[in-house]
């Protein structure tokens, strides 16, 4: 939300941020990308090659985004090796421009993501507004959540049920699968708590497990016909009395919260 990119070794080791590029609808001809550092010596690269230059041809990969004539071109590595400030410049055929932003490891960001809960407090008794689930997305079941991060596994009432789970230290173990739409980028920081009670959510394994959940792109999992730019995580979100639940959802474009009973 700031203009910062939130760079992390990738698979084959240099240090990037996944790029997508997209082009108004009167873009014509191929794009030249180069960069470096503004604020100290430092250079920008592009690919596990680490090319000085991105060359982007509009008409190689164009995928339409909508239907007012914007296109995706395509997804590439950029590649920084320390914070700071940095510029790309894009030379087109009729056009010059620059875009600045600055650089920080991902480290950074989850640290950034731990905002103040803001979850609502109901009263004993009161009924809980837990989210319908609805149909997000094609290769899964319905999900809650405003977006741009979802939530799969609740009953048709947004119930999430643990009869016959397996409890460890009196935490009940509940799978619950996480889509994340392309916008929502980087590491997501996952809490929660009881909104009509004292109780917590956690998350993961163990007897005593986490209250916090980050999914990053270590954690992502694939799904039998996943669309490209989406991320799918498994989890388990533990929980151990009935009650009217909600998370606390942050990812580097702001919060959200999803709110859902939980039920034997």
């Amino acid at each position: 939300a700031d203009g910062t990119a939130y760079y992390r070794p990738s698979d084959a080791g240099p240090e990037g941020v996944l790029v997508a590029w997209v082009a108004a609808p009167d873009l014509r001809g191929p794009v030249l990308v180069r960069g470096r550092r503004l604020d100290e010596p430092g250079s920008i690269s592009f690919g596990q090659a680490q090319s000085p230059e991105l060359e982007i041809s509009p008409y190689d990969v164009a995928t339409p985004l909508g239907t007012g004539g914007w296109v995706a071109l395509e997804t590439d590595l950029t590649v920084v090796h320390d914070p700071g400030c940095y510029a790309y410049q894009l030379d087109g055929p009729s056009f010059s421009t620059v875009i600045v932003f600055a650089a920080h490891p991902v480290a950074t960001l989850v640290t950034a993501l731990h905002r103040p809960l803001h979850l609502p407090m109901l009263a004993p008794g009161a009924a809980c507004p837990a989210m319908g689930p609805r149909r997000v997305v094609a290769w899964v079941g319905p999900a809650i959540g405003p977006g741009p991060v979802y939530s799969v596994g609740y009953g048709p009432d947004g119930t999430l049920h643990w009869a016959g789970a397996t409890q460890a230290g009196g935490w009940y173990y509940a799978k619950i699968l996480w889509l994340a739409t392309p916008q929502a980028t980087g590491p997501i920081l996952v809490r929660g708590r009881q909104l009509d009670g004292p109780n917590e959510l956690r998350f993961g394994d163990g007897a005593d497990p986490s209250p916090d959940l980050v999914l990053s792109a270590a954690a992502t999992v694939g799904v039998s016909g996943s669309i490209l730019g989406w991320r799918n995580f498994v989890d388990y979100t533990r929980i151990r009395a009935a009650g009217c639940y909600a998370y606390q959802v942050d990812t580097a474009t702001g919060s959200q919260v999803i709110v859902f009973a939980g039920a034997p």
